[in-house]
C-alpha cells in the first residue's frame, strides 16, 4: 500500500478499507463536539487519509492519532480560536496569509522579529492554531496543504522562543498531520539555529523532508515556488512589502484585509 498522499484521487481498494476502518471509530457525538470558525469539520475521505498517511497506513496508529486530535479539539478548543481571542498577536504583524504558491497552496508568512519570547505561552498556542486553521480555511477546492515562509531577518535573543517553536512543530505532526506542504526559512542566523539544533532531532523524517533553509539565493528559490506578482519584493517578487501590522487577502474570519490590497485570484 502506497504511503504517498493521493489527495483528490479516488481511493483505491486498500485505501478505502483503511478509510472505512477509521470512519467506523467516529461517533456522531465526536462529529458535533467542536467548530472551527463557526463551522463543523468536514469528515470526508481526505480527512481520514491525512491520519493514515501520517502513520504509514498503520490503522491502529492512525486511529489513535485521529482520536487524540478529536479529543484535543473538543476538550481544549471546542469553538476553535477566533480573531477576538488573539488581538495583540494579530496586531504584532508577526504572521499573515496573503497569497498562494504555484501549487495553489496558501502561504503563511511568519516574521520572527515581531514575536516576543515573553508572550504568554497560552496566547502563543492560540495564535498558532488561529493561523493554521486560517491556512486550512484558505485552501481552494482540491487543495489539502499549506506552505510556510519564515523570515528570520532581524531575529534576535528577544525573539528566540524555544517553547513556541516546539509547540508549532508538535502541532504540525499531531494536530495538523499532512497539512504542511513545505516550510521555507530565509535569513536564518546563529540565534535561530541554536534553537533549531535543540528541536531538529525530534522532527519525524516525513516532516523534516518538507523543511528547507534557503541561503543567499533565497529570492530565486522562492520565485521558483511563488509567482512574482504576489511575492513581496523583499523575497524577490514584485508585490509591495507588507507593512506592520498587516492583514492579508486570505485572512481568517474576523479580520479585514488591508485596504491597499487588490483582490487575489486563486
Amino acid at each position: 500500500l502506497s504511503t504517498q498522499s493521493t489527495w483528490g484521487a479516488p481511493p483505491n481498494a486498500a485505501e478505502r478499507e483503511a478509510i472505512n476502518a477509521l470512519r467506523s471509530a467516529l461517533t456522531p457525538e465526536m462529529q458535533g463536539a467542536y467548530t472551527i470558525f463557526g463551522a463543523n469539520e468536514v469528515f470526508d475521505d481526505a480527512f481520514f487519509l491525512r491520519f493514515l498517511v501520517a502513520r504509514n497506513f498503520d490503522i491502529q496508529k492512525a486511529s489513535t492519532l485521529m482520536l487524540n486530535y478529536l479529543q484535543w479539539r473538543a476538550k481544549d478548543f471546542p469553538q476553535g480560536v477566533l480573531a477576538q481571542d488573539v488581538p495583540l498577536e494579530l496586531e504584532s504583524g508577526k504572521a499573515y496569509i496573503d497569497f498562494f504558491d504555484k501549487r495553489k497552496r496558501p502561504v503563511v508568512v511568519v516574521r520572527g522579529r515581531y514575536h516576543s519570547r515573553n508572550r504568554p505561552t497560552e496566547l502563543t498556542k492560540r495564535f498558532i492554531i488561529f493561523c493554521l486553521d486560517g491556512a486550512v480555511r484558505a485552501m481552494p477546492s482540491g487543495i489539502d496543504q499549506f506552505a510556510g515562509l519564515v523570515d528570520l531577518e532581524g531575529f534576535g535573543t528577544s525573539n528566540a522562543d524555544l517553547t513556541a517553536l516546539k509547540m508549532l512543530l508538535s502541532m504540525l505532526e499531531s494536530e495538523y498531520p499532512e497539512r504542511l506542504g513545505n516550510l521555507w526559512f530565509v535569513h536564518s542566523n546563529f540565534v535561530f539555529m541554536g534553537l533549531w539544533k535543540v528541536v531538529k532531532g525530534f522532527i519525524d523524517a516525513r516532516t523534516s523532508s518538507k523543511i528547507h533553509f534557503f541561503g543567499s539565493d533565497f529570492r530565486q528559490r522562492l520565485l521558483e515556488r511563488v509567482d512574482a506578482d504576489v511575492l513581496p519584493a523583499a523575497y524577490g517578487g514584485s508585490a509591495p512589502n507588507p507593512p506592520c501590522p498587516f492583514h492579508g487577502r486570505l485572512s481568517p474570519p474576523g479580520l479585514t484585509p488591508s485596504s491597499s490590497l487588490t483582490p487575489l485570484s486563486s
